[in-house]
């Protein structure tokens, strides 16, 4: 949890530290690099032990249909 919360907001840190605390090179930063940026958020959000995870909850589903009935 703290990595998907706290890793974001040093990164800004830093972007904004190294561009002189100025605001608006910061915007025009993050908007330039936005793809890789979401890249690199997806990436920390969905990481490998998110990714095993899905895949065991969807052979649950396929190995024990029961247990996900309403």
């Amino acid at each position: 949890m703290v990595k998907r919360t706290i890793e974001p907001v040093v990164y800004m840190f830093l972007i904004t530290r190294s561009l002189n605390y100025n605001v608006k090179w910061t915007v025009k930063t993050v908007l330039g690099n936005w793809k890789s940026a979401l890249a690199k958020f997806l990436f920390n959000f969905l990481s490998k032990g998110d990714m095993d995870l899905d895949k065991q909850l969807e052979l649950a589903r396929k190995e024990m249909p029961t247990l996900f009935e309403k």
